[in-house]
């Protein structure tokens, strides 16, 4: 066999039995493996920190099989990313809090750590990061998305990245009586090396409104509602 047919040869077992993921560690692949094990054909999804439209993005497989949300992004430049790359969605360009507000947006040379909160701002300035604008960005929150973007209904997947802001909006979700049958959230805190420490009381919080863990890539966990464990 010489080189051409061996590297046709090559491409077609690829192309047959890749899998595409746009996730920073396989979240997408996980949460579509989930989405068929429980019936969700073309799940709906809220994504609070989108980022990017397909770069280390959540949702983007699904996007690209038919499914629809919305995904709410503060930072201007990647939201209208969103609006040109995902037009079929809701894209908003907000945060995400307990309370609807202008806050301040601390945004730093490497935009995954661009947050509200000033406690994680100042931690990155240590590590050494650079920041290079302060901007005032409107905060709305989750009960506001739901309402007036979801139609009252709660999205299939719930999926949330906000450095810092992530324990207001679960405090949020405990409030509302309709939950998402997944959950897709951040839970290690930042550090240089990527090896940071799991937040245990946020995990904990999303046990007790009886969610279970389904899987765990370290930078996020995956939690399923309990309920569908004894289906």
């Amino acid at each position: 066999m010489n080189v051409f047919h061996y590297l046709t040869r090559f491409k077609m077992i690829i192309n047959r039995y890749c899998q595409v993921s746009y996730s920073q560690c396989g979240e997408d692949l996980i949460l579509f493996h989930l989405c068929r094990a429980i019936s969700l054909d073309k799940p709906t999804y809220l994504d609070i920190g989108a980022y990017h439209p397909f770069h280390i993005s959540n949702t983007a497989l699904f996007y690209e099989l038919g499914s629809r949300g919305v995904n709410v992004e503060p930072n201007p430049e990647a939201s209208k990313l969103f609006q040109k790359y995902r037009s079929q969605d809701i894209n908003l360009t907000a945060g995400v809090s307990d309370s609807a507000k202008v806050m301040t947006y601390y945004c730093f040379n490497i935009a995954t750590l661009n947050t509200f909160s000033k406690k994680e701002a100042d931690k990155c300035i240590r590590e050494g990061y650079l920041l290079e604008d302060r901007k005032k960005i409107p905060v709305t929150t989750l009960q506001k998305i739901i309402s007036e973007q979801c139609h009252g209904v709660m999205p299939d997947i719930l999926l949330i990245d906000a450095e810092g802001s992530e324990r207001k909006i679960i405090l949020s979700l405990k409030k509302l009586e309709n939950k998402p049958a997944i959950l897709c959230i951040e839970t290690v805190t930042f550090t240089v090396r990527g090896l940071g420490e799991k937040k245990r009381s946020l995990i904990n919080q999303i046990l007790e409104m009886g969610y279970k863990i389904y899987a765990d890539t370290f930078i996020n966990t995956i939690f399923l509602k309990g309920s569908y464990f004894s289906k």
